[in-house]
């Protein structure tokens, strides 16, 4: 059995303040080029993370199952919230070096294509974040209730380490006494024989 055709997807994105910034994105296997205008973005890192989201939502919202995106930005690849969304959908990231990366960062000098799809990629962002905030929220209370069990159970071994301390106290005082004692009749004896 032939494992399932993997889907090639370049990503990339290029710009400045002054003039904005576009992503790019090339689908290997279909030869389909997609970019778009960033309106908003206030740095490259940013940008390049919007071109991987544009990637993710792509692959979604065509059904596409065993994908790569491939970027030449190592920030975006390693973002957290990215990664999450990565496993969530299914995908591999993988960072490219960017002379493998060139067809992608070429379609960023094409006249935009996919500008109306801007503000769905910004709720598609901002649903990806809300449930990466969601799942860390998740992790910690079972985090925190885990922590709970732990706090429980050492009072319970501290309050059982305090009881058998309190037993030897108890028990080095009866052994003093029947030291004590014993030393007392020893002596008694003593007493006795010499007299």
């Amino acid at each position: 059995m032939t494992p399932p055709k993997r889907e090639i997807i370049y990503v990339d994105a290029e710009g400045d303040k002054e003039n904005g910034y576009k992503i790019s994105l090339y689908h290997m296997n279909t030869n389909e080029k997609q970019n778009m205008e960033l309106r908003g973005v206030n740095d490259m890192a940013e940008a390049e993370k919007y071109a991987v989201y544009y990637a993710m939502f792509y692959i979604k919202r065509n059904g596409y199952d065993n994908s790569i995106i491939l970027s030449d930005s190592k920030s975006a690849i390693n973002d957290l919230i990215l990664d999450f969304l990565s496993k969530e959908l299914n995908v591999k990231m993988s960072w490219v070096p960017s002379e493998i990366n060139d067809i992608a960062h070429k379609g960023c000098n094409l006249s935009a294509t996919k500008n109306k799809e801007f503000d769905i990629l910004k709720i598609f962002i901002r649903l990806s974040k809300k449930s990466y905030i969601k799942e860390l929220q998740s992790d910690f209370i079972a985090e925190t209730e885990k922590l709970k069990v732990k706090k429980a159970y050492i009072k319970e071994l501290k309050n059982s380490l305090i009881e058998e301390i309190e037993k030897l106290k108890e028990e080095k005082e009866r052994l003093k006494a029947k030291i004590k004692n014993q030393a007392v009749q020893i002596k008694k004896l003593q007493d006795k024989e010499m007299n």
